[in-house]
């Protein structure tokens, strides 16, 4: 029987407080770089506690071998970008409607090279954190005791949902669904990095007005 005390290591509780503060103090923020400033902030700390602690690292940044063709995976990064752009978009409008007044924070309106560097590097580094930790640490953990089926999708889905709390119920039903196109999409390539070019992909059509 496994040990249900040991469900959730301490390291990726840690992880998740990380995050959740810098969203909390990111809140707070009028200033719009100052607002980026607290979301950088949370992610790096999050990335860089995963990195120091040699459990979660082994983890985290483990090598992985992609297990797909070329052509497959490519067909995976597309879906996910087409994917979000329309049936995912739609859910969030849906729920939004209904429930127009959860949303807590927005993104700010950046300018200039602070716009482009957000675009881009900012992009990258939303990709890598969440992927890693939504992904692949959320798919470690609960698979492990529940297997890579069903319930470690849809919970792990419910957590990165839970995770954008600030976006109100709209954008959570968005993320959701995001989820567990992402987690299928590891579960079929095997490797992180496709996932993360994925997702850099969909936020970057996303934020640069593209879609």
């Amino acid at each position: 029987m496994p040990d249900r005390t040991k469900f959730v290591p301490l390291w990726f509780l840690g992880t998740l407080a990380v995050l959740v503060a810098s969203q909390v103090v990111r809140l707070w923020q009028t200033d719009p770089v100052l607002w980026v400033v607290c979301d950088y902030s949370g992610r790096l700390g999050a990335l860089a506690l995963l990195a120091a602690i040699p459990a979660a690292r082994a983890v985290a940044y483990r090598p992985e071998r992609l297990r797909t063709s070329w052509w497959e995976t490519l067909l995976w990064i597309i879906g996910m970008v087409v994917f979000f752009c329309t049936f995912c978009q739609w859910i969030g409008q849906v729920v939004t409607f209904w429930f127009p007044h959860t949303k807590l924070g927005s993104y700010p309106i950046l300018y200039g090279w602070f716009y482009l560097f957000d675009l881009t590097v900012g992009l990258v580094l939303v990709a890598i954190q969440e992927e890693i930790v939504f992904r692949r640490c959320t798919r470690e953990i609960f698979g492990t005791h529940w297997g890579q089926g069903a319930a470690m999708i849809l919970f792990s889905s419910l957590l990165f949902a839970a995770y954008h709390w600030t976006i109100g119920l709209g954008g959570m039903a968005s993320v959701f669904f995001f989820g567990i196109y992402a987690m299928l999409f590891l579960r079929r390539t095997g490797a992180l990095w496709p996932l993360i070019a994925a997702h850099f992909l969909t936020d970057f059509v996303r934020f640069s007005g593209m879609f």
